[in-house]
């Protein structure tokens, strides 16, 4: 894909959750992977000239792979101008895309436990990051995923997320939270009812899940993506991708330095 925007047609449409909705683009040509772990495409309602950024969910299980297509995993807002024009397109239409950005560049082996905190449709990034380090047989980062969702309904591609947990057991877990759980109290897994926890990421569930079993040493970086509300609260407000801002909230006050906490 260019610098500048192109027009890539709509090839399939897919519900996850009742408001959220799996997009994929077909490319022109295949392109190389990005030289980095989390990377984001701009898409345009070219009615309004308004842009959003979004992360791509489909990552290669190989790192020399192409890509040949992409998946964007979009919530639909009342007030969101970007989500609803790409709601009101259907299967064969076009619609203006601009990238690979690159958002932020993972490191292997620098961190024996990285953190991922994610809030709603903010899993899109935690996703795309874990597929990139989990497949390289070289690293062996581990990982904690706490990823809360309004209702245990909404955790989208967590089939994903646990097919990732069953290959990788050894260096990756998965905690769920949901504020709200459903009569049928299912977390789409297993059938045996809702297995994670309720409520919203608080300190306890930080505090556990920093800390990898039977190890002392809690994990030396926080990567965090959520709704505003969440970012406040756990690390204070991000600014810009360029200038995120101090650490403040409840990462800040356990301790957690600015150099410790990535802001997605």
């Amino acid at each position: 894909m260019p610098e500048q925007f192109c027009s890539l047609p709509l090839t399939d449409v897919a519900q996850l959750t009742d408001d959220t909705y799996l997009y994929t683009f077909a490319l022109a040509r295949p392109i190389a992977q990005p030289d980095s772990a989390v990377w984001s495409v701009w898409v345009k309602d070219d009615t309004l000239q308004a842009a959003r950024r979004y992360t791509p969910v489909n990552v290669p299980d190989t790192a020399d792979a192409p890509i040949s297509h992409l998946q964007l995993a979009v919530r639909v807002y009342p007030d969101g101008q970007v989500s609803r024009f790409l709601w009101r397109k259907r299967i064969g239409d076009h619609v203006e895309l601009c990238g690979p950005k690159l958002t932020w560049k993972y490191q292997a082996q620098k961190h024996r436990h990285v953190l991922l905190l994610a809030g709603g449709t903010g899993v899109t990034p935690m996703l795309q990051l874990l597929h990139y380090a989990l497949r390289d047989p070289s690293d062996s980062t581990r990982f904690t995923l706490v990823y809360a969702a309004r209702s245990d309904q909404d955790h989208m591609l967590s089939a994903d997320l646990d097919r990732l947990q069953q290959q990788h057991p050894e260096r990756l877990r998965l905690r769920y939270l949901a504020e709200r759980v459903t009569q049928s109290g299912s977390n789409k897994k297993d059938g045996r009812g809702w297995q994670g926890g309720t409520g919203r990421i608080t300190q306890d569930e930080v505090e556990h899940a920093a800390t990898w079993p039977e190890e002392q040493q809690r994990a030396s970086l926080v990567v965090l993506c959520g709704p505003d509300g969440m970012m406040h609260a756990l690390a204070g407000r991000k600014r810009t991708d360029a200038d995120p801002g101090p650490v403040n909230g409840l990462l800040a006050r356990m301790g957690y330095r600015d150099d410790q906490v990535v802001k997605l």
